[in-house]
């Protein structure tokens, strides 16, 4: 697992739950992406899912396979 700036599991999991939470909100990755900006994080997809990283700092906070959202 990826892990950055993030100290402990906790937050971790909070991330997660948030980038999670956010992508059931959109009806798009495209919009997903966009409202994760908002927010200072961009996603950057890979073969092995998407990377999350801060903006701020530039670094990866974790990596996520996110799927569509039915």
């Amino acid at each position: 697992m990826l892990q950055a700036n993030i100290e402990n599991a906790k937050e971790l999991d909070e991330m997660r739950q948030f980038v999670l939470s956010e992508r059931e909100k959109c009806l798009s990755r495209r919009e997903w992406k966009h409202r994760l900006l908002g927010f200072g994080y961009a996603v950057t997809e890979t073969r092995t899912g998407q990377l999350i990283t801060r903006l701020s700092t530039k670094e990866t906070i974790c990596l996520m396979n996110v799927t569509a959202v039915a």
